[in-house]
């Protein structure tokens, strides 16, 4: 005979402490379940969007890609090489993430930043040397 479905417990209920933190943190996101443990039984929760994205550079010549969840990075892979790289970041953006790179440190000086009003006249061809 089974029991009515009100009065059978969850495994949510059976787990430990430990386990319930790590899967509120699963299903809501860290700064969510930090908030979650600081609310009391008084007030009603109301979980914030969670925004993730990824950003990846060159470190020491190796590559790092770094997570951010609501503006705190964490590290999400480190010491990748070019392809290694290459082939995590294509994963990502296929699970439908957004990835970026990042350049950190000095580039070359001959790549100047160029206005988008200086691209449309040079498009155009309005722009003449002065004589």
């Amino acid at each position: 005979m089974s029991m009515p479905k009100s009065s059978q417990p969850s495994g949510f209920e059976e787990a430990d402490q430990a386990t319930q933190d790590r899967w509120i943190r699963n299903l809501l996101g860290n700064e969510n379940a930090e908030r979650f443990n600081r609310v009391s039984g008084q007030q009603r929760f109301r979980p914030t969007p969670v925004r993730v994205h990824f950003e990846y550079f060159l470190h020491d010549g190796l590559w790092v890609i770094s997570r951010f969840q609501n503006g705190q990075q964490e590290q999400h892979a480190s010491r990748l090489s070019e392809d290694e790289c290459r082939s995590t970041v294509n994963k990502l953006r296929a699970a439908g993430y957004t990835v970026r790179e990042t350049r950190i440190g000095f580039h070359d000086k001959t790549e100047k930043p160029v206005s988008e009003r200086m691209r449309n006249i040079d498009r155009l061809g309005l722009y003449r040397e002065r004589t």
